[in-house]
């Protein structure tokens, strides 16, 4: 029988317990959600298919109500706005729980050239030009951050999370967000086949042989890992790709324009 004051009771309490995970596209968002969802998968016995676990939400959180109720999104899709429309939503943050995952722009802006470019065919630019744009490149996930990390203390709780901490201890990042969620009773073991199972190696090989069947974690190209939506993942792979003329130009404007609390102002970092 539907018990409706069961059912007001669970929704103020998720309301009252709701997480936020909030980054500009790139910074490792996927990653974080298929670490999160393999923990959840195995201690609590889900048997999730690998898709489902990408649905912390939909998908993990209403097969246990003991998981925390979790969204994960880039607050209005700031990436297709320009830099100067990007601002920081105090009513939707005030007294939420926020965990913000940061990347090193240099790395950010590279990879979401290809996103826009390879994956969805929304720039038709060359990656000099993206970078230096107003709507989409640098400037964009510049003020982003900026706007988000003057005012996060208006969250009720709030984690910062960055990429590069995450890549060089994801155990202990790992253990860092079991207890920011609120789940210190997972177990370790549980974490250690969380980080083996959504590592960059079995998640790109799964998104290859068509192990993902949602259309955005499939490569357009299953022969350019550039299509892919796990594409690389390495720190630093900005140097790779682009000029000197153009790493010039992104060290300056960062030193220039960018919080130093985003820990990302030093020259070739």
């Amino acid at each position: 029988m539907f018990d409706i004051k069961y059912q007001l009771r669970h929704v103020s309490k998720l309301f009252k317990s709701k997480y936020e995970i909030v980054s500009y596209p790139k910074c490792g968002r996927t990653w974080v959600r298929f670490m999160l969802g393999n923990m959840f998968n195995e201690y609590f016995h889900l048997g999730l298919d690998n898709d489902e676990m990408l649905e912390l939400k939909k998908k993990v959180h209403y097969r246990n109500l003991k998981i925390p109720f979790i969204e994960m999104h880039h607050d209005g899709d700031a990436y297709k706005k320009n830099a100067a429309d990007i601002v920081f939503r105090t009513k939707r943050y005030t007294g939420k729980r926020v965990l913000f995952l940061l990347r090193d722009p240099r790395d950010v802006v590279v990879s979401q050239y290809h996103q826009l470019s390879k994956r969805q065919g929304l720039v038709d630019t060359d990656l000099s030009s993206f970078i230096r744009s107003e709507d989409g490149g640098l400037p964009c996930i510049v003020k982003f951050y900026n706007e988000w990390l003057a005012n996060i203390d208006v969250t009720r709780e709030h984690m910062i999370l960055r990429y590069e901490d995450l890549k060089s201890d994801t155990f202990g990042e790992l253990r860092r967000l079991r207890t920011f969620f609120g789940v210190e009773f997972i177990p370790d073991e549980c974490l250690r086949n969380a980080v083996e199972a959504s590592s960059f190696a079995r998640m790109q090989k799964l998104e290859k042989k068509g192990a993902f069947t949602n259309e955005r974690m499939r490569p357009t190209d299953p022969d350019d890992t550039q299509t892919f939506k796990v594409r690389k993942g390495k720190v630093g792979g900005y140097k790779d790709e682009c000029s000197p003329d153009d790493i010039e130009y992104i060290d300056g404007y960062i030193m220039e324009h960018l919080s130093p609390l985003a820990g990302y102002n030093t020259v070739g970092k």
